[in-house]
């Protein structure tokens, strides 16, 4: 999905999910504590938030690494073209056991870094590259293919693979907690649901959701709790108690 503000945001998932699940019919109002306060025979506020696997202040979280990989990659394409007229076209996959430092100057630094070994490289091997041909240069790089040949375009191209864990029960229950403190400062509703959004095309957020996997974790304040999965349509109510 795009880049949106944040209110645009809240209202895009909330639209998709009143699609798929079943919310009370009248005035949809659309603002801030909670995101969306829905005015019929009794009112509903309902506060949306994302489901991040890591907390997004974290350098080496998924969040953070997602922005920086492609930057890194363009610029060692234009160190490795520029300098070393080199017309090889690259796939690779960063490593994340050794997650990108984010500072300017660490970023540059490994772009000039790829763009050296794949030009040594680029000189007598194509095909996928062995990592312990490059592993002690860049150890960032967990896969590289280098093309090659006369149908090669020579672009350089980022692919990156994250295993798809089952959502953690604890952060869930630490979700909860953080909105219910914050749910003083909410306008005056009859009950208050959470919704909490996990964007399956953002590697930041893809889990696997289970039943048997959340236990009875408490509500908080919250009539309601729902785990909405997008792209699967998934709509999980929580069944734990009040807190």
């Amino acid at each position: 999905m795009a880049k949106i503000g944040k209110t645009s945001r809240e209202r895009y998932y909330f639209e998709k999910f009143r699609l798929q699940a079943s919310v009370p019919r009248g005035q949809i109002i659309y603002g801030d504590k909670p995101d969306v306060i829905i005015v019929a025979d009794r009112t509903v506020g309902i506060e949306i938030t994302n489901f991040y696997l890591e907390d997004g202040k974290n350098p080496a979280s998924e969040q953070v690494q997602g922005r920086v990989r492609p930057d890194v990659l363009a610029a060692a394409e234009r160190i490795y073209k520029a300098e070393y007229g080199g017309a090889a076209g690259v796939t690779l996959e960063f490593n994340i056991s050794a997650p990108i430092k984010t500072s300017k100057k660490e970023k540059a630094a490994l772009a000039r870094r790829m763009a050296d070994v794949i030009s040594t490289l680029a000189k007598t091997e194509s095909g996928q590259i062995y990592r312990y041909k490059y592993q002690n240069v860049v150890p960032e790089i967990e896969f590289l293919h280098i093309h090659s040949g006369p149908y090669d375009d020579g672009k350089w191209r980022l692919q990156q693979y994250c295993d798809v864990g089952l959502m953690s029960t604890h952060h869930l229950a630490e979700i909860i907690k953080e909105k219910t403190e914050k749910a003083k400062d909410y306008k005056p509703c009859d009950a208050y649901w959470l919704l909490v959004v996990v964007e399956f095309i953002d590697r930041a957020q893809d889990q696997e959701i289970r039943l048997d996997n959340l236990g009875s974790i408490g509500r908080g304040v919250f009539e309601k709790v729902l785990i909405y999965k997008t792209a699967f349509e998934h709509v999980i109510e929580l069944s734990g108690q009040p807190s």
